[in-house]
């Protein structure tokens, strides 16, 4: 298993290559995303403190959600509502909700959220791994 350090720099390999405007239509972009959106998840899984150190759950936020939003919002107050936009805020939030629940399966918390899916038999509960 690779260490945080190792998914960090590659990260930041494949954070470089990335353009300034995203299209999530474009498949090579949306390759990008996906890939820097699981290193990062990776990250966090695998050591939540360097992660938080490295301000990891900002770049994650900011490069695969936040510049790829605000390029698919209407501009100058368009009204209008645009389908990929509101597929890719309920993948987002999907995304999250996941990530969440990882992080609470690797813990053991006893929030709602995790006591809930821990009835249904989603996660076993496994501790964290040195965080």
């Amino acid at each position: 298993m690779r260490t945080a350090e190792e998914l960090w720099r590659e990260a930041g390999d494949i954070r470089s290559t990335v353009p300034d405007v995203i299209d999530v239509t474009n498949d090579s972009h949306s390759s990008f995303l996906y890939v820097l959106r699981n290193l990062y998840k990776d990250i966090i899984l695998t050591n939540l403190d360097y992660a938080l150190d490295k301000k990891v759950e900002q770049d994650l936020w900011n490069v695969c959600f936040k510049v790829p939003i605000s390029g698919l919002q209407p501009k100058q107050g368009k009204k209008n509502c645009n389908p990929i936009l509101k597929l890719f805020l309920e993948g987002a939030a999907g995304f999250y909700m996941f990530l969440l629940q990882e992080i609470c399966a690797q813990c053991d918390t006893n929030s709602t959220i995790c006591k809930r899916n821990a009835q249904l038999g989603i996660f076993n509960g496994a501790r964290c791994q040195s965080m």
